[in-house]
């Protein structure tokens, strides 16, 4: 009997959100014909009764939550659909928690309500779902982890690095605190000591962030930087798939959950990145960490380098590609309906 999901977010394209973007993944993978999306942007607690009787009346058993969702806000409605269905419905409740230590005090106590009351949680990553654990130990057994892949589908050639028209990119939101201020400050030092180096900016932007956009465009104008500003998936990858390098400089350091990240190494773009407390092992065997003060002198040199370079940098990519990544959204379905099977 095939496994009937109902999947509940409070984002989903075409809104902004890497939540709601993987969301529409899992519930257009090819093998997910028995999920049902359960889309609401109204997560006020008076709407909660008319939420209760649609989910109640649906015939999927298995309820997922999706968590945290940017149109969840602050609202405990879905912490309450929680509560109420696995404790008073025959529906297997389960929850995906994106992010748990980034979640904020009062977010992360009112995140309790999922790890105790779900039948099963999955985690995006190791860390997360061993930070959860250290703070309530006994839901080891009904946790597990389910990587995520990147919601950018990736270009079908790899052109070779050596033969790639863009020399630098950065890519994910034009938002603050994402690496672009710093990556705008290498671009001004490397174009200094190499002026004919191509580098781009590439992203999202949002009218919540509009100022800080602003500000970018007007930057990268002046020092010459491309910019390519919303740009569809097919687009995005075959820009990622033609540049050399990719320097993202995240403030807290790479991590398997970094969407700009996924996609770029997908497009087997050679990665210059920042290391924090998320970062793996397995990101230690193939990117290249790098300070903002030797950024600029680290990546001029590496694109100076020789062929075989280069070609050893992409087989490490497909090395991890191969060994730490989901092969595609349906691998991604396949894990989950795994862990709705799992024994209680």
């Amino acid at each position: 009997m095939s496994l009937k999901v109902a999947l509940i977010t409070g984002t989903y394209p075409p809104e902004k959100c890497g939540v709601g973007d993987y969301s529409s993944k899992l519930i257009h993978a090819q093998n997910a014909n028995f999920w049902r999306l359960f889309y609401y942007k109204d997560w006020s607690f008076s709407s909660v009764i008319r939420k209760i009787r649609e989910i109640a009346k649906s015939d999927e058993d298995i309820l997922n939550i999706q968590y945290p969702s940017m149109g969840f806000g602050y609202s405990l409605v879905p912490h309450f659909l929680c509560f109420y269905f696995s404790l008073f419905s025959k529906k297997h409740v389960t929850v995906t928690i994106h992010e748990y230590t980034r979640l904020g005090r009062k977010s992360r106590l009112a995140a309790i309500v999922f790890l105790i009351f779900s039948q099963k949680i999955i985690f995006t990553n190791e860390f997360e779902r061993k930070a959860a654990i250290k703070r309530i130990p006994w839901i080891k057994k009904k946790s597990k982890v389910i990587k995520i892949l990147s919601n950018i589908t990736p270009a079908f050639e790899h052109v070779p690095t050596e033969k790639r028209t863009f020399d630098l990119g950065c890519f994910g939101l034009l938002t603050p605190k994402k690496g672009i201020e710093e990556f705008l400050e290498v671009s001004t030092k490397i174009l200094q000591l190499k002026p004919s180096i191509e580098i781009f900016i590439m992203g999202q932007t949002l009218d919540k962030y509009k100022d800080f956009s602003d500000k970018v465009m007007n930057e990268a104008n002046k020092i010459g930087v491309k910019l390519f500003l919303n740009k569809d998936e097919k687009d995005v990858s075959a820009i990622l798939s033609n540049t050399k390098i990719c320097y993202l400089p995240f403030p807290d350091g790479v991590s398997e959950r970094r969407g700009s990240f996924l996609a770029s190494v997908l497009n087997y773009c050679m990665i210059y990145t920042t290391e924090g407390i998320y970062t793996t092992e397995a990101h230690k065997e193939f990117c290249y960490f790098v300070e903002k003060e030797d950024a600029a002198d680290s990546i001029v040199k590496a694109l100076n380098q020789t062929e075989e370079y280069y070609q050893s940098a992409q087989l490490k990519t497909e090395k991890f590609i191969k060994n730490h990544l989901p092969k595609s959204w349906e691998d991604v379905i396949e894990q989950y309906h795994d862990v709705f099977q799992m024994k209680k």
